[in-house]
């Protein structure tokens, strides 16, 4: 049984530590519920900052006047206290504040908000120069192995840095020792995903029902609430049909017409759910051959989100859609280890699914590499091809075949 109450690391807060040693200040954005709250009120804690969240309305209130805030929190110690201030999407006027905060009065500041906070705000834009702008995103794998199974921990990180220098494009010997608790973790992690609170439940019927308020939540506090989307059907119904879609190519007149939406709503569906880090696109590789019209593909941030949004939440070795969960889990590890992610296509309907580092990348159940990765890595000068397969791993001629729970 998971104990809640008990601190969980994450990795962003080495990255904040860093980022506050170096003098700036920082604002730490993501989706709704990934544990931003936990981690800086554990920063607080651990290296004396003053935590204050603009959820209380006395704080809220007291920040209208910025003398007057400094005077109830800061009088008499100042120097080189760090101030967390959780929620802080609660100001419209926040940007201009911690501006003041940070050049007059010298106080670093680590400011969270979720999604809808950055959309909306715009405080980087006041900022320039001076912050450092995060994004704390549910778990990745290699944290829920930590959490999950901590002696694995280190097994699961040497495994992971191999797959990562296979697909940086540096090669070398791979034959490594598969583990089955990996496996079982990443077949939980692919269905559920990584929320912090579904991590911490053991019981499936409980996962499922966080899950499935992570959404409502989203929607009514995020979207409508905060952001002011007034349509809620149409935007719940843009949300499935891209759920729908999920690891294949946007086709935007298909949402257009399940979803009942505009081409202009669309667009500006697809900006909200991109900038509140629920969904991202992939573009298409320039190399492949000309003459398509250059989709993106769609994926979501969290393989439990999306499980939420499909209303299935069977077993991976049982559902019908395991390319998809695999291809999907493997897209949002990529976005989060590397800087430029596409894909292949050329008009003869060849596809890739990933494009790193010039090195052709798919995922498949059935570890067989598509044709069009051999003209893909010939054309961008790849050495050999990377497949993410449960199916089999090691080095087979020009082609990597790595197990999905090593990445």
């Amino acid at each position: 049984m998971v104990i809640y109450g008990l601190y969980k690391p994450r990795l962003m807060e080495s990255m904040v530590l860093d980022w506050l040693h170096r003098d700036y200040s920082i604002v730490l954005v993501g989706p709704r519920q990934a544990g931003k709250t936990t981690l800086v009120k554990h920063l607080a804690e651990s290296t004396g900052g003053l935590y204050l969240t603009l959820d209380d309305p006395d704080v809220l209130q007291a920040l209208n006047d910025v003398k007057a805030f400094l005077e109830i929190y800061f009088s008499g110690r100042r120097d080189r206290l760090v101030l967390y201030l959780d929620e802080a999407q609660y100001d419209p006027g926040i940007g201009r504040k911690l501006k003041y905060l940070h050049d007059v009065a010298g106080i670093r500041f680590v400011a969270t908000g979720s999604g809808s906070f950055d959309v909306k705000v715009r405080v980087t834009g006041e900022l320039v120069g001076r912050v450092a702008r995060l994004v704390l995103l549910p778990l990745n794998f290699h944290e829920y192995v930590e959490w999950r199974m901590p002696e694995l921990a280190k097994v699961h990180k040497r495994l992971m840095d191999e797959t990562l220098r296979i697909l940086r494009g540096e090669g070398g010997n791979y034959n490594p020792v598969d583990y089955p608790d990996l496996r079982r973790l990443w077949m939980e992690y692919v269905v559920y995903g990584g929320y912090p609170k579904v991590v911490l439940e053991d019981d499936a019927g409980v996962r499922e029902e966080l899950l499935r308020q992570i959404v409502v939540s989203y929607i009514d506090r995020d979207v409508m609430g905060f952001l002011g989307v007034r349509e809620h059907v149409k935007f719940r119904r843009t949300l499935l049909a891209l759920a729908q879609l999920a690891g294949g190519i946007m086709k935007k007149k298909t949402v257009q017409e399940v979803a009942g939406v505009s081409f202009q709503t669309l667009e500006s569906y697809l900006s909200l759910l991109e900038e509140t880090y629920i969904v991202f696109t992939v573009p298409r590789h320039p190399g492949g051959l000309g003459g398509l019209r250059k989709q993106p593909k769609i994926y979501f941030y969290d393989n439990g989100l999306l499980n939420a949004l499909l209303g299935d939440f069977k077993p991976f070795n049982t559902r019908l859609d395991t390319g998809r969960l695999l291809e999907s889990y493997v897209a949002r590890h990529l976005k989060q280890y590397f800087d430029r992610l596409t894909y292949w296509k050329t008009k003869g309907g060849g596809e890739v699914d990933f494009i790193v580092n010039n090195v052709p990348v798919e995922a498949k159940m059935t570890p067989r590499p598509a044709k069009a990765m051999r003209y893909a890595a010939e054309k961008l000068g790849s050495p050999y091809k990377v497949v993410v397969t449960p199916g089999r791993s090691g080095l087979e001629g020009d082609v990597y075949y790595v197990k999905p729970w090593h990445l």
